[in-house]
């Protein structure tokens, strides 16, 4: 397994190779068209994410017992246990 640069130059010598007989122009076309592609599907997230409309958060339950870090909620029950 190939790590740090040794690694970085492999890839880009097969990039290299692999672009060779691609015309610059066409690949900087793709690469504009792909990026602009993406850059409005991540926006779109982004606007989604913004506009979801949220259930709004649940009044937490009355603390009915409490020990420490622990504590017991009522989450409707009939009567309160308390325990001794």
């Amino acid at each position: 397994m190939l790590t740090g640069q040794k690694r970085w130059a492999t890839v880009a010598s097969d990039l290299d190779k692999n672009l060779k007989d691609i015309d610059p122009d066409l690949f900087r076309d793709a690469v504009e068209e792909q990026s602009r592609a993406r850059l409005i599907e991540f926006a779109r997230g982004v606007l989604a994410y913004r506009t979801f409309r949220r259930i709004p958060r649940l009044l937490e339950p009355e603390i009915i017992w409490s020990k420490g870090t622990i504590r017991l909620l009522d989450h409707g029950t009939k009567g309160h246990f308390i325990p001794h």
